[in-house]
């Protein structure tokens, strides 16, 4: 079973840059690289750890989620 096969949503290739904002520290810039209907991965120069609340400002949209994963590209 690979990890495709464990995903829960199918997942949509996209590209655009968001900014990350934590409570207490400046905005982290990033880039979105897929988006489901349980979320999006993102890669940043800067880790995030896991169970922190985020908001995403992105061009012409807001979210706000909790972080499940972070690891090194």
């Amino acid at each position: 079973m690979n990890a495709q096969d464990q995903r829960q949503s199918q997942r949509v290739g996209s590209r655009g840059k968001v900014s990350i904002i934590l409570e207490g520290t400046g905005p982290i810039t990033a880039t979105i690289n897929d988006v489901s209907e349980d979320g999006c991965g993102l890669q940043a120069a800067q880790s995030v750890e896991s169970g922190v609340t985020v908001e995403l400002d992105g061009d012409g949209f807001w979210a706000q989620g909790v972080v499940k994963y972070c690891y090194p590209c």
